[in-house]
């Protein structure tokens, strides 16, 4: 080995090694449904890590109904509102919103009243440490004025 090859090989031993990340999952709250129904639960089942695949589980929802996805960069503001937020000036006194809604996809229950979400995080180290929001709501129109149930919210902060 040359005193050049020495050296550099010296300079990438002392260089700082990125500092891994762990994702995370924290539930927010709790859902709210029809009186007679357990609130629909949200759950990571599989972390957010960069190059790997996410999957998001909602249960308790009642089957083959239709249901939106509301995913945030926030979960302290959104259109003026202060979150979490009581739902009750929509028709929801029981309700809360945990998300702020930058991304909303419609998406609908399975025939057992279930919903799994996966998408794969990019492999993009930019995105390590990241955190966003996200909330279900589903068809319910024994719930209350506003005719959907709703998950608990839930923090997710991407790992890598």
């Amino acid at each position: 080995m040359n005193t050049r090859s020495f050296v550099a090989a010296l300079l990438l031993a002392a260089a700082p090694i990125a500092a891994q990340v762990t994702a995370s999952f924290t539930p927010l709250g709790t859902g709210c449904s029809s009186p007679s129904r357990t609130p629909p639960v949200l759950s990571a089942t599989q972390l957010p890590y960069i190059g790997q695949e996410l999957v998001v589980t909602v249960t308790n929802l009642i089957p083959n109904m239709p249901g939106l996805v509301i995913v945030g960069e926030s979960g302290t503001t959104w259109l003026g509102l202060t979150l979490p937020a009581n739902m009750a000036f929509l028709g929801g006194p029981n309700c809360t919103l945990y998300s702020s809604g930058e991304c909303l996809g419609p998406c609908g229950t399975t025939d057992t009243g279930t919903v799994v979400m996966r998408a794969v995080v990019p492999n993009d180290r930019t995105l390590v440490g990241k955190e966003f929001w996200m909330q279900f709501w589903s068809r319910d129109v024994l719930s209350n004025a506003h005719g959907y149930a709703m998950s608990n919210g839930g923090h997710f902060k991407i790992g890598g």
